[in-house]
């Protein structure tokens, strides 16, 4: 399971390959035993950045999401840019900043005993009830507990969403993402989860379009 090139629905070819009991040896050699190994010429930061995939259907049934890995020099990034989007009114996304005025409420009704499944994200020994990995945001019940049809996520009446426009460039999200969310309940406690995911609009291999889960978080308060 180390050595794939896939998580969940995502592949991300040949190049996110990596032998990670190699990478593990190497490390522990050059630590532990003072040995010269691979390790001597590692950049300070290596990660993996998705995306930039063809944006199809492969053999598997997976979409080609694509992506690198790639050296850096420390972490944060040098390259970062710090972007706040603000959430608005009708479902907008912009890093525009919003008026003193322009603070609309959004409410939802939220029942305990009809949950929102959890679709993948970073879950570890969470099989086979919660698969990790990248899936469109879309229930199945053959292979999402909880999942009672196969509609989007974004449907449920429990489920508020806001959506950037259409990006005309390519945008690399590299970093810690922050929420600052102003909130309150009629419950004593209650759970609120924040998902980022990319949209990919509706294509021949996937006429609905996609919604792909990138990150997410959730508190209970």
């Amino acid at each position: 399971a180390y050595e794939v090139t896939y998580s969940g629905d995502l592949e991300f070819g040949q190049e996110a390959h990596i032998n990670y009991n190699d990478l593990k040896l190497a490390w522990f050699d050059h630590t532990l035993k003072g040995l010269r190994s691979e390790v001597d010429n590692w950049s300070a930061v290596r990660i993996f950045t998705m995306g930039a995939g063809e944006g199809t259907v492969d053999e598997n049934r997976r979409l080609k999401h694509g992506g690198r890995w790639r050296n850096e020099a420390g972490w944060p990034l040098d390259s970062t840019i710090p972007t706040s989007f603000h959430l608005r009114d009708g479902g907008g996304l912009t890093s525009d900043e919003p008026g003193f005025q322009d603070h609309p409420e959004t409410s939802f009704i939220f029942d305990p005993l009809s949950p929102v499944p959890t679709i993948g994200g970073g879950i570890s020994a969470g099989n086979p009830i919660m698969e990790p990995g990248g899936y469109d945001q879309r229930g199945d019940p053959s292979r999402f507990f909880g999942s009672k049809n196969g509609l989007r996520l974004s449907v449920r009446d429990d489920v508020v969403t806001f959506q950037t426009p259409l990006l005309e460039k390519n945008v690399e999200v590299t970093g810690p993402i922050e929420m600052h969310l102003w909130a309150s309940s009629s419950a004593v406690d209650t759970d609120f989860t924040a998902k980022v995911l990319d949209v990919y609009p509706p294509s021949p291999d996937f006429p609905e379009g996609l919604d792909i889960n990138i990150t997410d978080s959730i508190i209970r308060a």
